[in-house]
């Protein structure tokens, strides 16, 4: 059994309104876009593993200065692996499986600028060989269940936009909403270089409670 554990700080200044879009975006939504701010964080990770199985998870904790949330719990989650097979449940942290996160603006559908949703997860940790491609093609998906635990901060965003905006008329939101993602791909030429990599990303919004306002609800 390994057991990791790690204390972490940051802190930024500026002179304009919000932090550069580069320092925050990608931060897994860690860093505050406010000018001025800073964090310390705290975390313990633990992985066991018997054979073909792996168990592991971990648990940090955030606190920030002059951003939303004082404290929060960032990542707390349960991970089982067997093989290349894994199931993952509570809220961790991940990465574009095709795009580096320090490179690039992240991918296309899934963000990671956000804090962690709160999820269930299934599916393969790494591509996988189709049988008697003899290693030329190679598959991978994944799928999760989640449900966003987003607060007041959606009702506080939006009620600060209609005060500003008093002629923007009856609109709504939608809170306490569930979340689902999928992803699969298939990966050719993998003994090369040079790798062909085809797929689809999927992510879809459902269910929660509509809420209308108008600016004299305000």
């Amino acid at each position: 059994t390994d057991v990791t554990y790690g204390i972490g700080m940051e802190g930024a200044v500026g002179s304009d309104g919000n932090m550069p879009y580069y320092i925050v975006s990608n931060r897994h939504g860690m860093v505050s876009p406010e000018n001025n701010s800073g964090y310390v964080t705290a975390g313990v990770a633990v992985e066991h593993k018997m054979g073909d199985w792996t168990l592991d998870g971990r648990v940090k904790m955030e606190a920030q200065s002059n951003a939303y949330s004082a404290a929060y719990l960032q990542e707390c989650y349960g991970e089982l692996s067997w093989k290349k097979l894994s199931l993952m449940v509570g809220s961790k942290e991940q990465e574009p499986l095709l795009r580096d996160m320090q490179l690039s603006s992240g991918a296309w559908t899934w963000s990671g600028n956000s804090r962690p949703i709160p999820q269930a997860k299934f599916g393969f940790n790494q591509f996988i060989a189709v049988p008697f491609s003899t290693r030329w093609l190679e598959f991978f998906f994944d799928g999760c269940y989640g449900k966003t635990v987003d607060g007041d901060w959606l009702l506080d965003r939006y009620e600060s936009y209609i005060t500003r905006n008093p002629n923007a008329g009856d609109r709504y939101i939608t809170r306490d909403y569930w979340y689902h993602y999928k992803r699969g791909y298939f990966r050719i030429n993998t003994h090369s270089h040079i790798l062909f990599t085809a797929g689809i990303e999927h992510a879809a919004q459902f269910g929660g409670r509509r809420n209308s306002y108008s600016f004299q609800d305000l």
